[in-house]
Formats: C-alpha cells, structure tokens, sequence
C-alpha cells in the first residue's frame, strides 16, 4: 500500500507484530450487532488513508515514516476500546458510546499495566502519539491543546492532522462491506443499530479521485428511499467534514464532498416499515424543514447573510464606554479562566486516580470544561487586541495587545509548553525572584530536552503581504552557551490561511547578566497571514539534567507591527470586513464572467465545478458563504478589489 512504503524497515516490522495482535483481539467480536470494526474495517480505512493523502504525500508537507507509523498503527487500534468488555461495559451502548476512550486506556495500558490490559504489540517509544490518534477518531476536540504537535527523535508529528484523518477515513468506510444484511433476518438487531446496518447497506461504495473530490454512490430499491436515506448519511458526514476541513486544508489536504451519486436497484434488501419510519424521525431530527421532492436532497436554500458585527456600539455595554467595558468583561473571562483550569485540573486528577473506573458522567465533564477553556483562550486573546486593526498601522507601535498575558501577569493563560518537555521533566515555571516588570517573569531550563513555550495567535483580521512584524522579548541568560551546547532560541512564525509557513529566529549564546531586550526580525509576510506563533525555548544541552541546571528568565513580549510601505492601495481591514455580502455579489455579479470568476476560484484554492448553483449569480452566492462560514470573507473582498480596484468607492461608500 501507498503509505506503508514510506515506512523503514523497523517500523514496518512493528506495525506487522500491531496487526497480528490486533486480528487476535478481534477472532470474536464481543458486540456482534454492530457494524463491522474488525481487521477488515482496519484496512479499509487503511486504503481510504492512502487515497485521501495521495496529493499530500506528493508534496513538500508529506507525512514523515514516524507520522505514517502513528497513522497505521492507531488504524489497527482506534477501535480495541469496543472489545473491552468489564463492569459497566458489558452493556453494548456504553461501549460503542466510549469505546475511543477505551480504546485510548488500553494502548496506554498495554505499557503502563501490562498485567491488566492485553499486550497490542506496541513499542513504548510511539504509545502515547498512538493512543493520541486513536482517541481523536471520534467526538474528541482536536483544537485541544494535548493534539498540538509532538516531537520525536528530531522528527515532527502532526498530531492533530493525524487524528484529522483518521477520523474522515473511519466515517468514509459506510459501505455495504461493514454489515451482513442477512444477519437482520434472524437476529433482533436494535433499531438503532439497524439504521446504521441499512445506511451501509444502500451506500455501494465511496469514490476518492486523485483531484480531492470524494462522492458516495448509493444503489436503493426504491423511489422514496433516496431523499431520507441519501440526507441522514449525506448531513452527518458533512457536518463531521466540516469540523476536519480547516486542519486538513491547513495541511495540503485539499478534499472535497461532492454531491451524490444514486441507482435505483429493485433487487436490493428493502426496509420494514418500523424501520423505514425510524429513518424519517432520524431525518427530521437533523433538519427543520422538508426535504423537496424535486430538489436535490443536499441543496441548500440560501439567505442572505447577517453582516458581520465587529464590535459593540460605544453604548452597547450597559451604557459604559466600549474600552472601559472590554477591560471589564476582559478581566472576568480572565477570572473564570482560572476557575475553570483549576476544576479541570482537579477532574484529571481523579481521571489519572481512577482509571477506567472513572464515571462517563465526570469524563463527560472534563470534555466538556475543556472545551470551555478553549472558547475562553480564544475569548481573552479577542479581548485582549487592541482596537485598531494592525494591518492599518502607519507608523511603528509596541503592541502587546495582540499577545495574551505578554508578561506572565496572569500566570500562563494564553501559553502553552511543547508536549515533549513534560515527558523530559524539562517544562518552564513561573518565577518571582526574577522580573523584568510587573512580578511575575518565566524560567526555563536549560537542561535535558530543554524548555519550550509557545502562543499561538489567530488574527482576527489577516495581515496583508509585506507587512513587517518584530517580535521583541526580555531575557535574562547568566551562564554562556555555545553552539553545539545549551543556548537560547526566540522565534516568530507566520502562517498563511492555505498552510504555507514563514520564520525568522535568533539564537543566543554570550551571556546576558541583565535583562537585555532581543529582536526577531523583521520578519516581511509574502502572503496574507492569519496566524503568528511565538517560540521561546532553550537547547536540550548536553543530554544531563540536573536539579541546578542552568536557567534563562524571559519577560515582556511585544510585536511591532508596521507595512512594509507607507502607501498602500489596499483599504483598511475593518473596512473590508464591513462590506456587505450583498453588495460584494451584486459588484461581483457586474465585473466578472464565467471565465474570469473560474480563474477568481483557482486562485482563492477552490474548483469553480465543486460551488453549488446552475446559474453563475448562485455560484457567487455559495463562494461568499463559503468564505464567511470559514472566516476568511475579508480575504474574498480584498481579492476582489484587488482584482478590480475601480469597485473600492462602490464596496465601501
């Protein structure tokens, strides 16, 4: 297969010894009314995986042998949480409704208890990255912090991408192969369970094309099965699409769902009429109106939509001043951040004590507060911008505003550690003794594995092309370095909305014995750029650590942000955003013909054939919804001036 060529030899030996455990486990499948997840469904996924990276694994951004290994292996285990059959388990429901979590217990398990859970032929080095992925295959936030990428030997893994596809290749093995229709004439097969057995059953295959387009073909054997059948797979897939896209386009993974395909087959296995009825009640539950009998049964009906709202009227805020009531709201979402940290952290605590006794009512609790927190990390990094656009800055200003908790004031909200420095014992610690301003500074170590922290920044509007940004830091460094032997890194990053990268770092070495303030760049941006990452870390040394390691103290961050030329042609942000969909289709509708609005689509990375819509004005219409449901609307109205610059008075009176 694709992948597995790109493995050594080593860890296709391993994934080999995986599988082989992995086919014992499954000899019997404990929950037989489920559709298929045994080794079979293991290498459907496998050969969905190879289609689906195929113009991935062609690029500059392939997965590396350790990201393939992590891949394939979690593609054998995802699913060994459905086999674990003890206390509470044996009730089928509450496995299938857990059984990634299980499944990610007993990966971990087979090395940290070996005399509680079966051996999985998993080698220790990869197990957490495995049990990671595996989770990830179903209902897990992926923006969490625990998928950020990894490091192993040198080599990064894309834990998030991982998880990303694996669990679009497990919801794309839905076809007739994962059930035995027969089996429902002579076993009482639950009625939930028998709607996932017909949905398999009328889907005659999945086709992946090597340009990204993915279509599901379907063969019914009647009439009124098409729309309810056709809309119950065609939404839930969908949606769970919608929710992977971004982390796969940031990624080259550039796939699309394409509409159905349908044939009318007499000969098919038809639905009782209890379960034809189920179906319905499960259609009007994924949608509030009916399906038209002479529409497609995926067509949307578009309104328009609202007008983004930038921000608050000055009086919006219970007659306060907008800045006097953002600091407010600022420092209560700041405190219930605290709050919620603390309680999450209390709910790991009881999670790591329990193990696979721990109540699915409190682990549904924990998800759920850490999906709060990551709603709050983006609140407070929204709250925390400074009123102007930076992308309209004229003249060079310190900006901290664009950087959550620049200065360690409100303990390390809005940072994160690489994960590999809790498994070195290297992760920085907030320090007192030591501060730059303010009372509070961060400490790193220079030591085994070395420290590593990072903020990510999601802009709420891009920087244009050529825009300068500095970053500059406090830093404090009492011992020297040299370089093949414990130093100081500090790096900024921009990203691009397709995924492309840019970066300019400094390393220290000569000792600073006060604070002194470092300088990354200017970094000069060659692409519009919706993301800046901050790196402050230090080198792993010399491979010894020692509890009186060498330490580095950082303080104060700030970006200076300017464009690159005092005259620009291209309008301010906020004004862009602020253009009305309306109006942008009605000028788009006036300046552009079918040739000239196919080359618009190349250009923004999407297929003009791929927009819903016979008519062009509809086309348009769908390409400006798809940029304001993806946040990138500022983007599609800066193209089109670009493109036409004569329409600016028009877009913006």
């Amino acid at each position: 297969m694709a992948l597995r060529r790109h493995l050594s030899a080593n860890l296709r030996a391993q994934l080999t010894i995986i599988r082989t455990k992995v086919e014992r486990i499954w000899a019997s499948q404990r929950h037989r009314y489920f559709t298929d997840h045994q080794i079979e469904h293991s290498e459907r996924i496998i050969q969905i995986l190879d289609a689906i990276t195929a113009e991935l694994m062609g690029s500059d951004r392939r997965l590396n042998s350790q990201e393939v290994f992590v891949l394939l292996a979690s593609a054998y285990l995802h699913d060994v949480g459905m086999q674990w059959e003890k206390g509470k388990y044996r009730d089928s429901s509450l496995a299938r409704k857990d059984h990634h979590l299980l499944s990610y217990k007993m990966i971990v398990g087979s090395i940290e208890e070996p005399s509680r859970y079966p051996d999985l032929g998993i080698e220790q080095d990869y197990v957490y990255e495995i049990a990671l992925v595996s989770k990830g295959h179903r209902q897990v936030d992926l923006y969490n912090g625990e998928y950020d990428d990894a490091v192993k030997r040198g080599n990064r893994i894309r834990l998030r991408l991982l998880a990303a596809l694996l669990r679009l290749a497990d919801e794309l093995d839905i076809d007739e192969r994962r059930i035995y229709i027969d089996l429902l004439k002579v076993a009482n097969v639950p009625q939930d369970s028998r709607v996932h057995w017909w949905k398999c059953h009328y889907v005659s295959g999945v086709d992946i094309e090597l340009n990204g387009q993915i279509t599901i073909h379907y063969r019914v054997p009647r009439q009124k099965y098409i729309e309810p059948l056709v809309l119950l797979v065609e939404t839930d897939l969908r949606d769970k699409f919608e929710c992977l896209q971004n982390i796969l386009w940031d990624n080259l993974v550039r796939l699309r769902i394409c509409d159905p395909k349908v044939v009318q087959a007499p000969g098919k296995i038809e639905m009782s009429d209890e379960d034809y009825s189920y179906v319905l009640e499960q259609v009007c539950g994924k949608t509030t109106s009916p399906v038209s009998s002479s529409a497609s049964p995926l067509q949307s009906s578009y309104e328009e939509p609202a007008m983004p709202q930038l921000r608050p009227e000055p009086d919006a805020l219970a007659g306060i001043g907008w800045e006097e009531g953002q600091k407010t709201e600022l420092e209560h979402a700041r405190e219930l951040y605290r709050e919620k940290s603390e309680y999450a952290h209390q709910l790991e605590l009881e999670e790591a004590r329990q193990g696979i006794s721990f109540p699915t009512a409190r682990r549904l609790e924990l998800e759920r507060c850490k999906k709060e927190l990551n709603d709050l990390r983006a609140k407070i990094r929204g709250l925390a911008m400074p009123t102007s656009t930076p992308s309209s800055l004229s003249t060079v200003a310190p900006s901290t505003g664009l950087i959550v908790n620049p200065g360690f004031e409100e303990d390390f909200i809005g940072w994160r550690e690489d994960p590999d420095q809790f498994q070195y014992g290297s992760q920085s610690i907030e320090d007192t003794t030591e501060v730059h301003g303010g009372q509070r500074s961060r400490k790193l170590f220079l030591c085994w594995g070395g420290s590593h922290i990072i903020q990510d920044i999601s802009l709420a509007t891009p920087l244009p092309a050529k825009t300068e940004v500095t970053l500059k830091a406090w830093v404090k460094m009492p011992h020297p370095g040299s370089q093949s032997n414990k130093w100081f890194t500090l790096e900024l990053a921009a990203v691009s909305v397709d995924g492309r990268g840019d970066s300019k770092s400094v390393d220290q070495y000569s000792v600073l014995p006060d604070w002194s303030q470092l300088s990354v760049g200017p970094l000069v941006t060659k692409f519009p750029v919706m993301r800046l990452e901050i790196h402050a870390m230090t080198s792993k040394g010399d491979g010894s650590h020692k509890s009186h390691d060498r330490p580095v103290w950082v303080d104060d961050f700030e970006l200076d942000i300017r464009p690159a030329t005092q005259n620009t042609t291209v309008t301010e942000v906020t004004d862009l955003a602020a253009v009305g969909p309306t109006k942008l289709r009605q000028a788009m509708h006036c300046t552009y013909d079918r040739p000239a609005f196919e080359i618009l689509c190349k250009e923004l990375g999407l297929d003009y054939h791929d927009l819903r819509g016979e008519t062009l004005e509809t086309k348009m219409l769908y390409l400006i919804d798809w940029h304001q449901r993806h946040r990138q609307y500022v983007l599609l109205v800066h193209k089109v001036l670009k493109d036409h610059p004569s329409l600016t008075q028009e877009l913006l009176e």
